[in-house]
């Protein structure tokens, strides 16, 4: 198994590299170490959508691997999903392409920019499609998530977002990882923990480290799921 592990920033894989014996990553570096029978590649991709799709393509138009999974924390517009709760983003949708015509927003679907029904998108939507390769992922929570360059923190805004794309998660790097991985046909998988939920920005309501914590938890927890022959 060739396994590849994406996270914007050092601190959200932190627990995995001390795991692997690994020093934390700068961005846009990738380390390789062998667990048993899994060939583990890490890289820290950097925040937001732009370095994600940028460190991401480098790696994957010159390496194969048979499953990559985007690790790192969210916040939730849902608060029946408790804070440092780890899902599993089963879908993404790049929330903010398209164009505002008044009061009413159009997608680049809607405008004719884009198919919505073009490799990688399926409705519009992009879909992981690694759930066969970990069976633990099927017991997760299993959400829909927006990917944005400006996270929410405004009501006005929050409402319009959640009416118009019906989110559970938003992040800043989970539709761009997707949008690679289907590109270059690898199979993939999206695995969040809630940090915050989605609402006027109070660092002090945040969870952060418990959000880290549990969610090296789990991922060191799937490392050994993975069948070792």
């Amino acid at each position: 198994m060739k396994l590849l592990i994406v996270f914007a920033t050092p601190a959200e894989a932190a627990g995995l590299c001390n795991f692997l014996g690994l020093r934390q990553l700068p961005e846009g570096e990738i380390i390789h170490k062998d667990y048993k029978s899994i060939q583990v590649s890490l890289l820290c991709s950097g925040v937001g959508m732009i370095r994600t799709t940028f460190h991401l393509s480098r790696i994957l138009v010159s390496k194969r691997f048979d499953l990559a999974i985007n690790i790192g924390v969210c916040g939730s517009f849902q608060r029946s999903v408790m804070l440092g709760e780890v899902v599993n983003v089963k879908s993404d949708f790049f929330s903010e392409f398209g164009a505002e015509d008044g009061e009413e927003w159009l997608s680049a679907f809607a405008m004719g920019l884009e198919d919505a029904n073009r490799n990688p998108y399926k409705d519009g939507k992009l879909i992981a499609t690694g759930l066969q390769k970990v069976k633990s992922v099927r017991h997760l929570e299993q959400v829909s998530g927006i990917t944005v360059n400006r996270v929410h923190g405004n009501e006005e805004s929050i409402n319009r977002v959640t009416s118009e794309f019906h989110p559970d998660i938003e992040s800043m790097e989970g539709a761009a990882f997707l949008f690679s991985c289907l590109c270059e046909n690898i199979a993939c998988l999206q695995i969040r923990s809630v940090s915050n939920y989605v609402e006027k920005r109070n660092k002090d309501n945040w969870e952060m480290n418990l959000a880290i914590e549990n969610l090296n938890n789990y991922i060191v927890e799937m490392l050994e799921e993975i069948p070792h022959p």
